[in-house]
């Protein structure tokens, strides 16, 4: 591969992806109503169609999404172990130049460079939204302390869990 476009991948991955039509049916399901659910098997895509489509709806870049100004947005998973193959989805489709140059991730630990778990995008369209980061051992009390545009959750949750979150969206 030519090094322009290893670059270019770098910096817009979400331009070069070529979904199933599983999973480009959920990036435009997903408008349509307040809460979507995909259940199926493991290996269909689903933490890749779900990164997918939470960077372009934080970046505002979603096909059928669009919104103004900054968002909070919560991705939530019964662990951040749990959580990591999910996670590295969502970052390989943020491109680092929009990113808090301190964060960054690491396979097996999430994000690091920050005291909270979140990523902070600081440049691009998205400038100003905030993805944050929780479990669902702390996401009932991490829940109730803000207002979300989006709650992304990873793996099925607690009917705790899920009742704030239809609350706090």
């Amino acid at each position: 591969m030519s090094n322009a476009r290893q670059r270019d991948l770098e910096v817009n991955r979400a331009a070069h992806t070529h979904l199933t039509q599983l999973q480009r049916d959920w990036v435009w399901f997903a408008p349509k109503c307040r809460q979507g659910l995909w259940r199926a098997a493991n290996q269909v895509g689903k933490s890749e169609a779900q990164g997918y489509d939470l960077a372009l709806y934080a970046r505002n870049l979603h096909p059928r999404q669009r919104h103004f100004g900054p968002l909070n947005i919560m991705l939530v998973s019964h662990s951040f172990e749990q959580m990591d193959p999910m996670l590295g989805k969502l970052w390989s489709y943020l491109p680092r130049n929009e990113v808090d140059p301190k964060l960054r991730y690491s396979k097996g630990y999430g994000i690091r460079g920050a005291k909270q778990p979140v990523i902070k995008l600081v440049d691009g369209p998205g400038a100003g939204t905030i993805i944050v980061l929780a479990t669902y051992k702390q996401g009932a009390e991490r829940i109730m302390g803000g207002q979300y545009h989006r709650i992304g959750i990873d793996e099925p949750c607690p009917i705790a869990v899920y009742g704030l979150s239809l609350i706090h969206i």
